[in-house]
């Protein structure tokens, strides 16, 4: 290759200092952060990590392959590109299990990759943002617990006697979303034991005639904030059961956190919804949110909503 360095070569400790680096370098030059927390995180669940070194040892490649969800993110250090190590990092992964590709912010050469190795777009997702300045403060959060039904509650996240709840509602929420839905305690700890991570910002939602009995079964939804280095909120998980839908919840539940957010002195909310959630976006659409960018997750083979299409 171009760059001097040799091909993809599976490894378990390419080394998260480097990794991050990668990340910030491709995202300074994209405008795009080009790994999510799942590839940051690194959690286990016998993700498969592939590596492009340089001559110089400097880290030119990178792609994370969940074998769960069968979902791979890469990144190429922008002075690396052109060389081929995309192509290389793509069958790499396909290799190693890898169905479906994320290409955050869809840039052209993610694009022009997707359509060499045949994939599809089977999942868009949009980028939200708002600016706090530019909108109503949302209701603080004892007029979010005021709003909500009879029956409910919203309380600071407990610690870890509370991740099976959320385990169980994140699983039901998000069914038809692997990367999302299939979270595993390792997963979950992974993000509670981050940095980044504030338990303040963790807003848990009860029904309060439930059987305490069972742990977690009166968790019903939550809403995970979180606030990047440079002063960004995000609504990081927003998640309520399906057996609760409907119920008046979801408006209650995003004003808290996004409260919470402003407490924090976030001047900008940004957040992640599938294209398709109507109902959502309707939602952040009326709280002052409106679309930045697309992230496109590309599928070999291809899938799309449709199903399978051999040999695309």
């Amino acid at each position: 290759m171009g760059s001097g360095g040799n091909g993809p070569g599976e490894q378990s400790d390419v080394g998260q200092d480097a990794i991050r680096a990668l990340s910030q370098a491709a995202n300074h030059s994209d405008g795009a952060i080009p790994l999510s927390d799942a590839a940051l995180l690194s959690p286990g669940r016998d993700s498969v990590h592939l590596a492009v070194w340089s001559d110089s040892e400097e880290l030119d490649g990178y792609a994370y392959v969940d074998p769960v969800s069968e979902i791979a993110e890469l990144v190429v250090r922008p002075e690396a590109r052109g060389h081929g190590i995309g192509t290389e990092l793509v069958s790499a992964a396909i290799t190693a299990g890898a169905r479906r590709f994320w290409a955050h912010g869809d840039q052209p050469a993610a694009r022009a990759l997707a359509r060499r190795f045949g994939a599809r777009p089977a999942r868009t997702l949009y980028l939200l943002a708002r600016t706090e300045a530019a909108t109503p403060a949302p209701p603080s959060p004892p007029a979010a617990q005021a709003a909500l039904p009879a029956g409910y509650r919203l309380r600071r996240y407990a610690g870890e006697a509370d991740d099976e709840g959320l385990l169980r509602v994140n699983s039901a929420a998000f069914t038809d979303l692997p990367d999302q839905g299939s979270w595993s305690k390792q997963d979950l700890r992974a993000r509670v034991e981050a940095d980044w991570f504030d338990p303040d910002g963790l807003l848990v939602l009860e029904r309060t005639d439930n059987d305490v009995s069972v742990p977690g079964a009166q968790i019903v939804g939550f809403h995970w904030t979180k606030v990047h280095p440079d002063g960004t909120g995000e609504v990081y998980v927003l998640a309520l059961d399906p057996s609760v839908q409907g119920h008046r919840l979801a408006g209650p539940l995003t004003c808290a956190g996004l409260a919470q957010l402003r407490r924090r002195g976030c001047s900008e909310v940004v957040l992640f919804v599938d294209s398709g959630n109507v109902r959502a976006l309707r939602l952040y659409e009326r709280l002052g949110f409106t679309r930045r960018r697309s992230d496109v997750l590309y599928a070999v083979g291809a899938e799309t909503p449709g199903g399978w299409i051999e040999g695309a």
